[in-house]
């Protein structure tokens, strides 16, 4: 639990098999210490904070609901009677190729007035400042239009992302980085390679911007590359997490080797 100004916290709640816990699965919200209510209904990352506090009015990083892979730049004001979250982020588009930003980072200036947006990707990323109050463009911070037209001139791997049913409900997450005109009716065959990490809370798939060595290896070896988020990753629910909960090295594992 951490308790931000105002009595407004992000709260993760354990999962409780009769329910009493107003968020069953035991995610990230926004609360109030004073009244019995979540204002979000996804995963929260990170709360913004400024030098000024304001109370009514609260900006922070989340996920989007059924994916743990994008971010997005919220604002959320209590002095509505619904306290309904407006999405600063959500129809932000590219300056490099007009493509949706799916995975956004954010800094608040001392005065709230204004805010700096990296939109981090799919796309190559750019940076942007707006106005707080409406949410304009002031200006372009940096457009990285040098690296974008690199960018289109490279042969890149075909993104897939998958959800796979595991154990006891769960579902992993896949992403799969394919080789640039490999042939997908099945009559190729192509070496799989997945990146193994199990890391407790940790999220491997994102819609970050993101050139490694999976992408070398799936544009130049021909191998399909792969990154798996099964139980005992984060941004999904306590319930999840926890499920490695004095079991490392354990289910995290199997949900590796299972949907490989």
């Amino acid at each position: 639990m951490i308790v931000a100004a105002g009595g407004y916290i992000v709260q993760t709640v354990r999962h409780h098999d009769n329910n009493i816990s107003r968020s069953p699965e035991g995610l990230n919200y926004i609360g109030n210490l004073q009244k019995e209510n979540y204002y979000t209904v996804y995963p929260v990352c990170t709360i913004l904070r400024s030098l000024i506090p304001d109370y009514q009015i609260r900006y922070y990083m989340a996920t989007v609901p059924n994916d743990t892979a994008q971010r997005h730049f919220y604002r959320l004001s209590t002095l509505e009677q619904e306290f309904k979250s407006e999405c600063l982020s959500c129809d932000v588009k590219s300056q490099i190729d007009g493509s949706p930003c799916l995975y956004n980072d954010a800094k608040l200036s001392p005065d709230k007035t204004r805010y700096i947006l990296t939109c981090a990707g799919p796309s190559v990323p750019d940076i942007s400042i707006y106005n707080s109050v409406n949410s304009t463009r002031l200006m372009t911070w940096e457009d990285n239009k040098l690296l974008g037209n690199s960018v289109a001139e490279k042969s890149l791997p075909l993104v897939k992302r998958l959800t796979v049913p595991t154990q006891d409900g769960f579902k992993a997450q896949v992403r799969l980085l394919i080789p640039p005109g490999a042939d997908l009716t099945g009559a190729t065959k192509y070496p799989l390679l997945i990146f193994v990490y199990g890391g407790p809370n940790t999220v491997q798939i994102s819609e970050r911007f993101n050139l490694d060595w999976g992408t070398y290896l799936s544009t130049n070896k021909n191998i399909i590359y792969g990154a798996i988020d099964g139980r005992g990753s984060g941004l999904k629910s306590t319930r999840n997490s926890f499920s490695v909960y004095r079991n490392l090295g354990t289910v995290e594992v199997y949900d590796q080797i299972n949907v490989t």
